[in-house]
């Protein structure tokens, strides 16, 4: 068998059960305090209350964030908010609603970012695009911000990340408590300052000033995370002065994209303080400056408690141009590494913080965007994903979408299954130049069912010969099979569009492909033998190009089919008069019915019921139609 070692696996399950309702991922849980003895076990009395699923991402709106010419939300439905502190109904800016809309689960990877209006729906979109198990919400108007408190249905302990984008109004003391909790205990946190003196709503504080207040004077949590925001007013068009930080790093080398520029329009700046808190790291400073120093920074990051905390002084690069009509909105996420960088921070707050070799370490980063990985040698790597294809003793892993972000993992005595979100730990090696994790110690199932990552679509058969699609759901268009069985007795068959061969394995199904016709086929990129080969799961990754035109000289009508009214009977309509042979499959191209006498008409009334193939040749070329019995 292909690259089947004896390899070492021990599994750790945790299966929490989620419960899906309009994007809210909710469990509640109450323990009894009735404990019974029966027969030996303990039956522990479950009812049911609150728990939360860490998907979620939640924008914040209730702090003046539309006021003058901001628009800083991900959708509002209607523009009738007064954004002078208290703010009040009867004006006339942005109002977004809790849950964006349209539904979420309409976003592809083509959707502009125009689905969703407001002057950050791309950076939503493009989260939901990377995952589309992140749920985006808004806490609009009105809500409350607090942490534990069961009664508020929108609770930062039902969120995964809390992104708020220049505060204009300061947080109460028990709100700035609150966020600080939720991030002590697992929480992710993205501030988006500006510069100084930008007061919008003209209420006597701008976001420099609520910001610091809310990182140096929240009672008991005065300067934890070791940032605060300098009065500053600041321009790079763009910035290339990054922080020198090593290829695994997942912000400049992020699962969105290497970070090479950054820009700021009038933006503020951070001064780090490691003797408060030795994780405050800078990410990107000014033209100019050290790029190993504690000030001029643009934006820096650190871990405390379970959490992360992101930081960024300026709300231009977030901006994606279009929102509320009444304000002048530029465009700044498209804009150079822009949407790049404010991706991967806020991917890697959705990640479990940890400091040491246990921490995640994103699958992007193990391929390292390089031949070898930068991991290779390295035991007790844990990473994350969903699993894309399942077999006995092994799988395929993939976290977001995209070029590296596939893993190939070895695991006697697999149990995980398609769709299954995990976090898995185990060593990295290149066997036979396959990047793959083996010696698994631990494996922890998050969640079952998950959407899986959209197949990339390959600009043609010969692009699937890279190693940046290594173990990574791809998908081939349209390619005419050039070969049945290659090498023969492999069951492997090769389609080609004249850009190079892909090779379709049978690792996980086989199939049983026609000579010349067009498939379209998904399925994981596997390298073995030398080779990128597609791996199909099932039928389902398998679709034959069905044509409906034919063009012999003499032939005016378009060849077609239709059926009577009980679909016992089969009718081929305008058919050509050198039709040499009429074939039935079902859809695992199985020869059900064969003549080779050109009919106009096929009972079929003996067909089990289903979907068929019926495919026609002729001297001029061949036709495939699809059919129901």
């Amino acid at each position: 068998m292909k690259n089947n070692q004896a390899r070492f696996f021990k599994a750790g399950i945790i299966q929490p059960v989620m419960v899906d309702e309009q994007k809210k991922l909710y469990i509640h849980f109450l323990l009894s305090s009735h404990i019974a003895l029966k027969n030996g076990f303990l039956l522990l009395l479950l009812l049911i209350t609150q728990f939360s699923v860490g998907q979620k991402i939640l924008f914040d709106a209730t702090r003046a964030q539309t006021a003058g010419n901001a628009d800083w939300v991900v959708d509002a439905d209607v523009r009738n908010l007064n954004t002078s502190w208290p703010m009040s109904l009867g004006g006339t800016e942005s109002n977004p609603q809790r849950i964006p809309t349209p539904a979420q689960s309409g976003i592809t990877s083509s959707t502009p970012e125009t689905y969703w209006d407001g002057g950050l729906s791309q950076w939503a979109i493009e989260m939901v695009k990377y995952n589309p198990n992140y749920t985006i919400e808004t806490l609009p108007f009105g809500a409350r911000i607090t942490y534990g408190d069961a009664t508020n249905e929108q609770d930062l302990s039902n969120y995964k990340t809390f992104i708020t984008c220049e505060p204009n109004s300061m947080y109460t003391t028990n709100e700035k408590i609150s966020i600080m909790k939720f991030v002590k205990n697992g929480g992710g946190l993205f501030l988006v300052a500006d510069h100084t003196v930008a007061d919008r709503n003209i209420d006597g504080d701008d976001a420099v000033g609520i910001i610091n207040d809310f990182l140096k004077n929240t009672p008991g949590y005065e300067n934890v995370l070791g940032i605060t925001v300098d009065s500053t007013n600041v321009s790079e068009i763009p910035s290339t002065n990054a922080a020198p930080l090593p290829i695994s790093d997942p912000f400049l080398h992020g699962p969105m994209g290497n970070v090479t520029s950054f820009s700021f329009n009038n933006g503020g700046t951070f001064t780090i303080n490691k003797s408060n808190n030795p994780t405050a790291k800078a990410i990107f400073y000014q033209n100019g400056y050290s790029n190993t120093g504690t000030s001029n920074i643009m934006m820096a990051c650190a871990a405390y408690g379970k959490g992360r905390v992101v930081v960024l002084g300026d709300s231009s690069p977030a901006e994606d141009g279009t929102g509320d009509p009444n304000d002048k909105l530029y465009i700044g996420w498209a804009k150079y590494d822009n949407g790049k960088l404010i991706g991967n921070a806020t991917i890697w707050l959705m990640n479990e913080a940890s400091g040491s070799a246990s921490g995640i370490t994103k699958i992007y980063n193990i391929q390292g965007q390089t031949a070898d990985s930068p991991y290779k040698g390295q035991a007790g790597i844990k990473t994350t994903g969903i699993v894309t294809l399942a077999m006995s003793d092994r799988y395929f892993l993939q976290n977001g979408k995209g070029s590296w972000n596939g893993l190939y993992v070895y695991a006697p005595s697999n149990s995980v299954k398609v769709g299954d979100s995990i976090v898995v730990t185990g060593s990295i090696t290149e066997y036979y130049n396959l990047t793959e994790m083996l010696t698994i110690t631990q494996t922890d199932i998050i969640s079952p069912g998950n959407t899986l990552p959209e197949p990339v679509v390959l600009a043609s058969t010969g692009s699937v010969s890279s190693e940046e699609y290594e173990s990574v759901l791809v998908k081939v268009q349209n390619a005419p099979c050039i070969n049945i069985d290659s090498p023969s007795g492999s069951y492997e068959w090769l389609l080609n569009d004249g850009s190079g061969t892909c090779v379709i394995d049978n690792l996980k199904y086989q199939y049983s492909p026609l000579l010349n016709s067009k498939y379209t086929v998904t399925g994981v990129v596997y390298y073995t033998y030398n080779n990128y080969k597609v791996e199909p799961r099932d039928i389902n990754d398998i679709s034959p190009t069905l044509t409906t035109e034919i063009v012999p000289v003499n032939q005016k009508e378009p060849l077609t089919i239709t059926l009577n009214a009980d679909h016992s009977r089969l009718f081929l309509l305008n058919m050509p008069n050198d039709v040499s042979d009429i074939s039935i499959m079902d859809l695992n191209a199985k020869i059900i019915m064969k003549s080779t006498n050109r009919q106009e008409s096929i009972n079929i009334s003996n067909l089990s019921k289903g979907t068929y193939i019926v495919r026609i040749k002729s001297t001029s070329k061949v036709d495939t139609f699809k059919f129901i019995r």
